[in-house]
């Protein structure tokens, strides 16, 4: 069995979503099984691990382009968004 992540939530960003689904794939390939969890937002690619690490693959919403600054808000509501629920699925 591997080590648990140190992390609770692993964000990484992408330009667009092409790039976000891409780098979603390469998480699965590369770290394990996960179970799947979907949003409801086009943008968001939200995996959790066995160990209960969530890793989430995101691009700006709704295709703008945000910036660095603007991207890094978004992620960080979504890592929120992804954390709350989480919690919420094991209470």
């Amino acid at each position: 069995m591997s080590p648990s992540s140190p992390f609770d939530v692993i964000v990484i960003t992408s330009p667009d979503q092409k790039a976000a689904i891409a780098v979603r794939e390469l998480i699965i390939s590369s770290c394990g099984d996960f179970s799947s969890q979907h949003t409801d937002d086009s943008s968001s690619q939200t995996l959790r691990s066995t160990d209960g690490t969530i890793f989430i693959s995101s691009c700006d919403p709704y295709g703008a382009r945000l910036g660095s600054g603007g991207g890094t808000i978004a992620a960080l509501a979504e890592a929120h968004e992804a954390y709350y629920n989480h919690s919420n699925d094991i209470s």
